[in-house]
Parts: C-alpha cells; structure tokens; sequence
C-alpha cells in the first residue's frame, strides 16, 4: 500500500527513496510541481492559502492512510531488525563514499 510498502524490506535492491521513482507508479499528481518547487530552489517561499490548505488535505490524507496500513499490517509491533537496519545504513554509507570518490 502507498509508498509504505516500498520500505518495508531491508534489501538495498528495492529501497526507493528517489521521489520521481516512487511517483512513477504512484502517480501522486502534486508531486512533480513539489519537487520542481524544490529544484528551482522555491522551496523557501510562503505557500498562499489555497497552495497551504490543498497540501495540508493531501498530508491528512496519507497520514490517514498510512495509520490504517500500520493497523491492519501483519508486522510485529516492536521492531527486532535494528542490526539489519544498521548493515543496510553502513552499506548505503561506504556506496556513497565510494562513488564520491569516482
């Protein structure tokens, strides 16, 4: 469900964090002008009230849904993956630092 279902696996070939991706199959209709805002380095600006009141309906929104999707998930409660998390975060780390160096 949502773009929730993308992280819910520690393996580095499904994590997803670039947002042109994710909406590629999502196709949130909001999200291109968002991240134009953000390249164009509008992201500073102030929102006037009908941008704000839109965006805060569509946060709502997905808050709802991913509330839902965390009651009805079949996932323990507690998590039990912090030593996979940490090789997964050490893993994208020395990635980075070594394509930093080419």
């Amino acid at each position: 469900m949502f773009f929730l279902r993308e992280f819910t696996s520690c393996s580095l070939e499904r994590l997803k964090a670039n947002l042109n991706h994710l909406n590629a199959e999502y196709r949130l209709p909001f999200i291109p002008e968002l991240i134009a805002r953000k390249t164009s380095g509008a992201e500073h600006q102030t929102l006037d009230e009908v941008d704000f009141s839109f965006y805060e309906a569509q946060f709502a929104e997905l808050n709802r849904r991913l509330i839902e999707a965390g009651e009805t998930t079949k996932l323990p409660a507690e998590g039990n993956a912090k030593g996979a998390l940490n090789d997964l975060l050490v893993q994208l780390r020395l990635r980075t630092i070594v394509a930093s160096r080419f």
